[in-house]
């Protein structure tokens, strides 16, 4: 049994999930990101920030992607819990990174929060050579 606010938190969660996955199969990754910024704006009046809010965030959209999408989310994990937290006013940073194996290349998508990685976190990431980042407020 989980409380009101996890509840809200978590409904909000499974909406932008399927929603961003769906998006990101039918535009371009830059207008998908201009327009979770747009329906999610970055607050910037957070006085205090608050750590169990931050952890609900991450909980809700690790919940949701495990029960609606496909192994390997990981950017679309990335961009609702970017768009969530920043909304609630956490500065966070969107990394992309790339790694070769034999002639294709795989991507992964993580996000960072203070330098913490709290989406994202797989065992071979420092094979990934990172690119640049991306915050909410380079678009």
């Amino acid at each position: 049994k989980r409380s009101s606010a996890d509840q809200r938190q978590l409904i909000q969660a499974v909406v932008l999930v399927l929603v961003v996955r769906a998006a990101l199969s039918l535009f371009k990754f830059q207008t998908v990101r201009r327009t979770l910024a747009q329906i999610m704006p970055v607050s910037h009046n957070v006085q205090q920030p608050d750590t169990a809010a931050a952890n609900r965030v991450i909980w809700a959209v690790d919940v949701a992607s495990n029960r609606f999408l496909p192994a390997g989310p990981c950017l679309t994990k990335a961009l609702v819990a970017q768009a969530l937290l920043s909304h609630q006013g956490y500065v966070t940073i969107l990394r992309l990174g790339v790694q070769r194996q034999g002639t294709h290349l795989t991507a992964h998508a993580w996000l960072e929060h203070q330098g913490n990685i709290v989406i994202g976190q797989i065992q071979n990431l420092m094979a990934f050579t990172p690119l640049p980042p991306l915050d909410v407020e380079t678009l």
